[in-house]
């Protein structure tokens, strides 16, 4: 018994030793979190009442209060969060907000991304076409700021795996160490073309970015408005929560890859 409580506190020593100031962005991080993401894994809750809390979000950002002032309003049923802890680009202080957000709005390079499908057994395509679009749903190039915007709403395209063709709109908000993306379907979502998962306006996906003093912080929330009906279909079942871990954690891992290139 003394051995193993000498080793669980030396295991507790080295893993506050390991974290920096990151940290203090939370307060609710438990030690498997830590673990997880010293290790260059994702800390992840799945089911998320947020009345009971959001434990992933960084707490410490100007834009965190709006952020879960947001989610309040928007009342979801169902939330899903991931976190990422990552070292910093190879770009000068000053302008690393800029890069990280030209970086996360290049939906154009999101085309092609693709993930292990467990019930095929094999890599699929995610996102087969991402891109803005103007005011006539033309498509238009990613849009590349010289500056941090504050508020900017915009419309994308976007047709992948699981609901097929759909327009979104995006609300990006910046200050000088955050980065707010949020994402909201304009129109139905629906299964197979004709089984109608989620309503107008009924899901939304946060992407919460950071940048702490000795890392970047990596946050998305999906936010499920009504949990679908719609339990199974053809006999695969819809795990809705499941649909959208797995679409963040793919964006997300090619940003993580392509703001260390």
């Amino acid at each position: 018994m003394i051995i193993k409580n000498f080793l669980s506190l030396l295991f507790i020593i080295n893993l506050s030793s390991a974290v920096g100031a990151w940290e203090n962005s939370f307060a609710t991080l438990n030690r498997d979190d830590i673990g997880q993401l010293l290790n260059n894994k994702y800390a992840y809750r799945e089911d998320v009442k947020y009345k009971k809390g959001l434990e992933l979000m960084p707490s410490d950002s100007d834009l965190s209060n709006d952020l879960y002032k947001s989610v309040n309003d928007y009342d979801p049923d169902l939330c899903v969060e991931l976190l990422y802890v990552v070292n910093k680009p190879d770009v000068p202080e000053d302008e690393i907000m800029l890069y990280l957000l030209n970086k996360i709005r290049s939906f154009n390079e999101m085309e092609g991304l693709t993930y292990y499908s467990d019930v095929r057994m094999k890599d699929m395509v995610l996102i087969k076409k991402n891109y803005f679009v103007d005011d006539k749903n033309r498509r238009i190039k990613d849009p590349v700021a010289d500056k941090l915007p504050g508020f900017e709403e915009s419309v994308y395209y976007q047709d992948e795996s699981t609901f097929g063709g759909n327009y979104y709109n995006l609300i990006t908000r910046t200050n000088s160490d955050t980065i707010w993306l949020q994402m909201e379907n304009r129109g139905d979502l629906n299964i197979f073309l004709f089984f109608n998962a989620i309503e107008k306006k009924g899901q939304r996906i946060n992407f919460f970015i950071k940048n702490s003093s000795d890392k970047i912080l990596i946050y998305a929330l999906s936010e499920i408005k009504k949990e679908p009906e719609v339990k199974e279909v053809f006999g695969i079942p819809v795990i809705i929560g499941a649909a959208f871990k797995k679409r963040m954690d793919v964006i997300l891992s090619w940003y993580i890859g392509a703001i260390s290139e």
